[in-house]
C-alpha cells in the first residue's frame, strides 16, 4: 500500500481526495496547509482512515515521516518548485500539479534530483489521459493520419476580476506565471505531444485587466522540427462566462476536431480508410476517467513497471519550455529558437515596465 502526504489544501487537492479514494493501492496519511480551516476542510472529505491522519501546519514536518512514500503538491504555482525539491530530498516520489515550476532551470534541477536520489517526479498532465486523447496520439504515432501539417489550440474562456480578488497571487508573474501557463498549459503539452519537439516559436500577448500584471490574449505561431506548424489562441476575455477549448489536427490522411466547455465533443473525426461508428465516437468522447488512469499510471510507474507512461519532469518540460518560447518572443519581438538555455516567468515583469 503506497502511503501519500497531501501539501495544499485548496480546490485541486479536493478532486486529488476524490480520485484516490478511488484507488485499492494507495492512501492519505498526511495532510499539510498553513490554513487549519483548509485542512480540517479536506479532512473532512476523506471517507477511508480518516482518524489516522496527521495534520501539519509546517510541511517540512510533514516530510520527515518515514511512513509516507508519495508527496502531492497541490500549493500555488510559485511554491511548485521549493516544496518539490525538499520532498525529493527527503527521498519520496513527488506528484506536482501543473506546472511544476515557473522557472526552466528549476524544472531541469529537479528532474536531475529525482534521478539522483532514485525517487520518481511526476506532472499532471491528466488531459493526456482521456481516452479521446490517447486515441489521437495512437493514430499519429501508427501514421493512421499520416503526416501530421497543421494543429491548432485554442482556450475562449472567462477569468473575472472577482476570481483575481480571491487570491493575492493570482495575476503575478512570480507566483501564478501567466494566463498559458496557470490556464493554458495542458492545451500547448496537447499540441507539443501530438506534433513532437519545436523549431523555434513567434509570440504576441496583450494584457485587457490593468489590474494584474499577467497576460489575457496570446498568439503563438509555432515550427516543428519535423517542419508542421502550430497555432497557439487563448483568452480570458470570453463574455458572458466560458464558451470552451478545442484541438484541430490537420493530416495527410485525415482530420480531427475536438472542441466544447469540457473538450469532448467531436466535431471531426475523418481518417482515410478507417471508419468509426457513432457508438465508437460516443465512448471516446464520454470517456472521463483521466484522473484515475493518471493515478494508475503513476503507480504502475512506482511499482517499477516500465510498461507505465506517466508524464515525468523531464516530459512536462516540453509544453514549460514552449510556454516559455513564446513569453522570450514577447520580450524580444522576433522568432525564438528552441531549446532555450534559461527562462522564468518573473522575467516578465519587463514586459509590464514596456508596455
Amino acid at each position: 500500500m503506497n502511503k501519500i502526504g497531501i501539501i495544499g489544501c485548496g480546490r485541486m487537492a479536493e478532486k486529488h481526495i476524490e480520485t484516490i479514494q478511488q484507488l485499492d493501492d494507495i492512501t492519505i496519511i498526511a495532510l499539510s496547509d498553513i490554513s487549519t480551516d483548509r485542512m480540517g476542510h479536506v479532512h473532512n472529505l476523506i471517507s477511508s482512515n480518516a482518524a489516522a491522519i496527521s495534520m501539519h501546519t509546517n510541511y517540512e514536518e510533514m516530510l520527515k515521516l518515514d511512513s509516507i512514500d508519495i508527496i502531492l503538491i497541490t500549493t500555488t504555482s510559485g511554491l511548485h518548485a521549493e516544496i518539490a525539491e525538499k520532498a525529493l530530498r527527503a527521498r519520496k516520489h513527488v506528484i506536482v500539479e501543473k506546472p511544476l515550476t515557473l522557472s526552466l532551470e528549476e524544472a531541469r534541477k529537479l528532474t536531475a534530483l529525482a534521478n539522483q536520489v532514485g525517487r520518481h517526479l511526476f506532472v499532471c498532465y491528466q488531459l493526456r489521459y482521456r481516452k479521446l486523447m490517447l486515441k489521437i496520439k495512437e493514430l499519429i504515432d501508427s501514421e493512421l493520419l499520416g503526416t501530421v501539417h497543421y494543429g491548432i489550440v485554442t482556450m475562449a474562456i472567462n477569468r473575472s476580476q472577482a476570481y483575481f480578488d480571491q487570491a493575492s497571487w493570482r495575476g503575478t508573474w512570480e507566483h501564478d506565471g501567466g494566463m498559458l501557463i496557470n490556464q493554458g498549459i495542458h492545451f500547448v503539452d496537447l499540441l507539443v505531444w501530438y506534433l513532437g519537439d519545436l523549431e523555434n516559436i513567434y509570440g504576441e500577448i496583450t494584457r485587457v485587466n490593468n489590474q494584474k500584471q499577467t497576460e489575457d490574449i496570446a498568439l503563438g505561431l509555432l515550427t516543428f522540427k519535423n517542419g508542421a506548424k502550430g497555432l497557439i489562441e487563448a483568452n480570458i476575455i470570453t463574455l458572458p462566462e466560458n464558451f470552451g477549448y478545442s484541438i484541430r489536427l490537420f493530416a495527410e490522411k485525415g482530420t480531427i476536431i475536438i472542441s466544447g466547455k469540457q473538450l469532448d465533443q467531436i466535431e471531426r473525426f475523418e481518417i482515410s480508410g478507417q471508419t468509426y461508428s457513432d457508438q465508437e465516437l460516443d465512448d471516446l468522447k464520454n470517456d472521463r476517467m483521466e484522473h484515475l488512469t493518471m493515478y494508475q499510471e503513476i503507480i504502475t510507474k512506482i511499482k517499477g513497471n516500465e510498461q507505465g507512461f506517466p508524464v515525468d519532469g523531464q516530459e512536462s518540460e516540453k509544453a514549460l519550455e514552449a510556454i516559455f518560447a513564446l513569453y522570450a518572443s514577447v520580450l524580444q519581438k522576433k522568432k525564438v529558437s528552441l531549446p532555450l538555455s534559461s527562462f522564468s516567468s518573473g522575467l516578465m515583469k519587463q514586459w509590464n515596465n514596456e508596455s
